[in-house]
């Protein structure tokens, strides 16, 4: 049985009790991004021997430079089958503020960046010239306005979106879409 006192896992319990004080502690300082938003530890863990069935799932950090990190479901609960050894790498290309690109399937802007060997600056410059489409993961919301309509008519908020730019970005993206799948790259 693996024991919080044996200094072997000393280090994997200070992160099991990290873990349980962000979800349950409202004095703790990532109790809002964690506990208030609902997010959980299960059951199994939190019962008795529940560091052990945590030890047993997870198995001990690979590194120092390793944390939890719940993943694949990032809004997901700490529970079996949610939960992995992260470096601190891979936990940036998991957050709420990661954003998304289409570049040979989705990637962040990091791995955009690596894929192509320039700075991340260099992706945002792209996506600002339509070289590259980002996923937008909260759309705007529609704007409602008048626009040489009789009195108090609200235009649709389909409408309301078309603009000429938004045209323009589905019309290259079609084109791009219609080349790779062509040339099948």
């Amino acid at each position: 049985m693996i024991h919080y006192s044996s200094y072997k896992y000393f280090r994997e319990y200070a992160v099991f009790s990290g873990m349980k004080s962000r979800c349950y502690n409202p004095n703790h300082p990532g109790y809002k991004n964690y506990g208030k938003r609902g997010i959980a530890v299960c059951n199994l863990w939190l019962g008795p021997g529940g560091f052990q069935h945590f030890m047993n799932h997870l198995g001990p950090r690979p590194s120092d430079r390793h944390s939890i990190d719940r993943y694949p479901n990032n809004d997901g609960n700490y529970e079996p089958g949610n939960v992995r050894w992260a470096t601190q790498a891979q936990q940036m290309n998991n957050t709420r503020r990661t954003r998304m690109y289409i570049l040979h399937g989705t990637k962040t802007s990091r791995e955009c960046a690596d894929e192509l060997g320039v700075s991340i600056q260099s992706v945002y410059y792209m996506v600002k010239k339509g070289r590259l489409f980002e996923i937008k993961k909260n759309p705007p919301k529609p704007v409602f306005r008048i626009k040489k309509r009789p009195f108090n008519e609200v235009i649709p908020p389909e409408e309301a979106m078309k603009t000429a730019k938004d045209e323009q970005m589905l019309r290259r993206a079609r084109r791009i879409f219609e080349r790779v799948k062509r040339t099948g790259q």
